[in-house]
This record gives structure tokens, C-alpha cells and sequence, in this order.
């Protein structure tokens, strides 16, 4: 009986110590959340550059983002106007976002997701109406969405309103 005792101590120490050797499984999700918070921190850090204030992170926008990204995903799309939910300003009413004033930039990227925030940070600069939205001082909230079509395209959608 003490040799069962002692193997069966032998045994549990064994496996756990095994367990923080098993490969975690990644979280697509988590990742896609990360990459929104780099483009929100990115857009801010070009706002900051040019003495602009901040804009404030928004859940609601960036929930709204989402589900703009993932339609576009879905439905294969890649337009301002979603043609089952309208364009930016009816999608954030049916949200139930305040907004006196609203705009939003898209960005699509397939392959490598490493360079993907500075390289759509740099496209919607060196594009006027991109830019515009992204340094406008009337801009005081902003949301990030994501999401992955099936080949592996990203698609970026950044929402901005003034409250």
C-alpha cells in the first residue's frame, strides 16, 4: 500500500509539472482585439504628433465597427455603405450612438498581420479624406473594429464621432 501511495504522489507531480508544457491554444479573438487597440493607440499617437487632443475609446463605436467589419467579411463587401444596415451615420443610430458628427475609415490587408497598423495608419494619412478624419480636432471618440474573411484578408473599419 505504500508503494501505491508514493507512485500515485509520483504520478500527480509528474503532470503537473507537464501542464505549463502544453501549447496554449491562441485566441483569435484576443489577437483581433489587440490589433484594434494598436490602431487606436497609433491614430492617437499621429494626433498627439500634431498637438491634437486625444480621441477617447468608445466599446459602443468599437462593437459597431465589428459588426461592420464582419459583415464585410461576410457578405463579401468592402464600402462605407452596408447594403443590408446603411452607411455610418443610420448604422450608429440603430446603435443607439449619440453623435453630432461621424465619419469612419476602412483598411483591407491580406497576409502578414505584422505591419499591418503602421501600414494602414500610413495609408489613411496619405489619403485627404482618410487624413482629414483622422485629424480633425471635432473628433472626440473613437471605435476599432475587426475582422478576418476567409482567405485571410483583415479588414480595419475605425469609427469617429463627435459628441
Amino acid at each position: 500500500m505504500k508503494f501505491a501511495g508514493t507512485a500515485v504522489r509520483t504520478l500527480c507531480v509528474v503532470l503537473l509539472a507537464a501542464v505549463p508544457c502544453l501549447p496554449s491554444r491562441p485566441d483569435p479573438a484576443a489577437d483581433l482585439r489587440r490589433l484594434e487597440l494598436q490602431v487606436h493607440h497609433a491614430v492617437n499617437q499621429e494626433r498627439i504628433r500634431r498637438k491634437l487632443p486625444r480621441l477617447e475609446w468608445s466599446d459602443s463605436m468599437a462593437v459597431e465597427a465589428r459588426r461592420h467589419a464582419g459583415n464585410m467579411a461576410r457578405y463579401r463587401f468592402f464600402a462605407h455603405a452596408d447594403p443590408r444596415r446603411g452607411d455610418i451615420d443610420e448604422r450608429l443610430d440603430r446603435s443607439g450612438i449619440q453623435w453630432r458628427r461621424c465619419a469612419e475609415n476602412l483598411y483591407e490587408q491580406k497576409g502578414d498581420r505584422n505591419n499591418l497598423v503602421p501600414l494602414a495608419v500610413k495609408a489613411w494619412l496619405n489619403s485627404p479624406g482618410h487624413r482629414r478624419n483622422m485629424l480633425d480636432s471635432f473628433f472626440t471618440h473613437a471605435g476599432v473594429g475587426t475582422a478576418v474573411r476567409k482567405d485571410g484578408t483583415v479588414l480595419l473599419v475605425q469609427n469617429f464621432v463627435s459628441k
